[in-house]
């Protein structure tokens, strides 16, 4: 499941389609995709906090090769109720922000991006 919305003054198609293609990139043609490995680092770690740590790790490098200079925010909605895995810049100083959602593995995820 994909939903994209967005509460942007500028640049709409443009947001959008990062969005969404970031969103694809994570589930790439290979055995393993970002949002598969995310997964299963938060299901494998008896930690919460260990499986965030070690989701980090995989996303975090993605967004950041695969957004450029846009700030982020991952989140993790269902189990983590809003547990932030991800993010760069201050998401409390955003006035446009497109937001993206995906399930995967029984884990909801929130892409949150803006400028």
């Amino acid at each position: 499941m994909i939903a994209v919305t967005a509460t942007l003054k500028k640049s709409v198609s443009t947001r959008l389609k990062i969005l969404q293609n970031s969103w694809q990139i994570c589930n790439g043609p290979d055995d393993k995709t970002v949002l598969e490995g995310v997964s299963l680092a938060l299901l494998e770690a008896h930690d919460p906090g260990k499986g965030v740590a070690a989701a980090n790790k995989i996303v975090d490098p993605f967004l950041k090769k695969t957004l450029g200079n846009m700030k982020y925010r991952f989140v993790e909605i269902k189990y983590l109720k809003g547990k932030e895995i991800a993010s760069r810049g201050k998401f409390e100083d955003a006035k446009d922000v497109g937001v993206a959602v995906k399930s995967y593995g029984g884990y909801t995820y929130k892409l949150y991006v803006w400028e």
